[in-house]
């Protein structure tokens, strides 16, 4: 019996309308889409991260609920100097509920991409502390500090990769399905 293609899911950045991300995995769901891999820039890392660790989406609904819920100020560490907010709170906030700080605790193999801010290159985590990629690649200039880590300064994953198509390509996949939430609304000529 021949084996089936290999499904990867690429998620984009967008920050609040990278919620989106949220239908997509329902609609998967419902028609019993597998998927084997997820790449995810900024928000869709995150996203991506925590269905990667526990691939239902009523899960992850019920936890951005809870999180809705929360008074989300109260993670929100100001800052005078490289951003707006430093971001100490907000790994605190993604280690308590992720659970696991590690990518081989993932259910679906995972990668978080982030921007190189030395030269703009695009780079991908699949190892290592998994709180920190997320962190780097969701890390908006100006907004929220970007970080050092694995021995690069990193900012938000979607300066140079917003839908990382190519990251799950390269981790195997077939087919791929990117979504893109900052994609224009308006019809293509």
């Amino acid at each position: 019996m021949p084996q089936r293609p290999r499904i990867g899911l690429a998620l984009g950045s967008g920050s609040a309308k990278g919620l989106a991300h949220l239908g997509v995995l329902r609609v998967l769901e419902q028609h019993s889409i597998p998927i084997d891999y997820i790449a995810g820039s900024s928000i869709g890392a995150v996203i991506g991260a925590y269905y990667a660790q526990n691939p239902t989406i009523n899960a992850l609904e019920e936890l951005v609920y809870k999180l809705s819920e929360r008074n989300l100020t109260s993670v929100l560490d100001l800052s005078i100097k490289g951003g707006l907010i430093k971001g100490n709170k907000i790994e605190t906030l993604l280690r308590e509920t992720l659970k696991t700080d590690s990518f081989d605790s993932l259910q679906i193999p995972f990668a978080a991409v982030a921007t190189d801010l030395t030269n703009a290159d695009s780079v991908s985590f699949t190892r290592g502390d998994l709180i920190k990629a997320l962190r780097a690649s969701s890390a908006i200039p100006g907004f929220l500090r970007s970080i050092e880590y694995d021995g690069r300064f990193l900012a938000d994953g979607g300066l140079s990769n917003p839908v990382p198509v190519d990251v799950v390509r390269a981790m195997g996949a077939d087919i791929v399905i990117a979504v893109n939430s900052l994609a224009n609304s308006e019809p293509l000529d």
